[in-house]
């Protein structure tokens, strides 16, 4: 049995606009039943029993922080996220995780689950308000993987590539909405990480206020919702457009020739390619590739997901063949 790869995951409307439609519909082995209400995680003491696995602080990109805005899932995801806008702590590309959130979840004694944090967006029950708009961070946490380099290979490098689309579209929508990408990003590149956020949880209120120069939140983030939903049919390849520009001036103000022809002569549709030893080395033993870290556009790097696939189904038909027979 088996289902594609969107249905496995349950990738909202936003994700499936924005993922290649071959790779949402690959073929992956139908994974037993995942129930949170009876998490061996849990039963082995490592999850707190609210918690589960959910005991990250989430960091959203602006068209999901949107889509939540618009078609809140559960109650109690818009009333969240309108606290964090609220509150100051989100830049025009993220809802960020502050610094002090990081240090919390850092400091926690793990091996007293009790003290685990939990997500901020599950409800009194602790299921999911977001699961549709869950951000990759989320999408790329499962349990029942079996743990073979080539199963792990795929997976690791699809979180990957989610990631790489999270940042990559968040820059984007910031470009095609009219803000100098440019500035923004060197704001927070020139900006101590104290002066941006002290040490509390909201963004400091004279850098806020420059990030934003007095644009409305929570109207950004549902006008960035609204691009990707109107131009579902085009938006992957605006993205990956605004990616071969971004890696072309790379490549030009390091000299670098050969990439520069790679990228020039990389053909628009999607096609199978053995992935470079460098990235195999990181996710097949269970490494990300980190979107800032990532060289590759997203025609490439869904290029080495088919190949991935590949690697993973046989290693799935191999472990079958050894099965007994009745």
């Amino acid at each position: 049995m088996a289902n594609t790869l969107a249905e496995q995951v349950g990738l909202g409307p936003t994700w499936t606009a924005l993922l290649h439609p071959q790779i949402q519909t690959l073929q992956v082995p139908q994974l037993p039943g995942i129930n949170c209400n009876q998490c061996r995680m849990v039963e082995e003491g490592g999850f707190h029993p609210f918690a589960r696995c959910c005991n990250i602080y989430p960091e959203f990109p602006n068209f999901l922080l949107g889509e939540i805005l618009e078609k809140g899932q559960r109650p109690g995801s818009q009333a969240t996220v309108a606290g964090w806008i609220e509150e100051g702590r989100s830049g025009p590309a993220y809802a960020h995780k502050p610094p002090v959130m990081h240090e919390r979840y850092n400091n926690q004694n793990y091996d007293n689950v009790s003290e685990i944090p939990p997500c901020p967006l599950l409800d009194e029950q602790g299921h999911c308000t977001v699961y549709a708009q869950r951000p990759h961070t989320c999408i790329e946490y499962n349990c029942v993987y079996p743990l073979y380099p080539e199963i792990i290979g795929f997976w690791h490098a699809f979180h990957s590539l989610l990631g790489l689309h999270s940042y990559l579209t968040s820059r984007y929508l910031l470009h095609a909405l009219g803000w100098d990408v440019e500035a923004y990003q060197e704001a927070w590149k020139d900006t101590p990480n104290d002066a941006i956020w002290g040490d509390q949880l909201s963004i400091q209120p004279d850098f806020h206020s420059k990030l934003w120069n007095g644009q409305a939140p929570e109207r950004f983030y549902k006008d960035c919702s609204r691009y990707v939903q109107d131009n579902q049919d085009s938006i992957r390849e605006e993205v990956e457009m605004y990616r071969r520009h971004q890696l072309q001036e790379q490549a030009e103000a390091t000299d670098n020739e050969e990439r520069l022809q790679e990228l020039n002569q990389l053909p628009n549709a999607l096609t199978f390619r053995e992935p470079p030893l460098v990235l195999w080395e990181e996710v097949s033993v269970g490494r990300h590739i980190a979107p800032e870290d990532n060289p590759w556009t997203l025609t490439e790097f869904e290029g080495y997901i088919l190949w991935l696939h590949k690697a993973m189904m046989g290693r799935y038909a191999f472990e079958l063949s050894r099965q007994p027979t009745s």
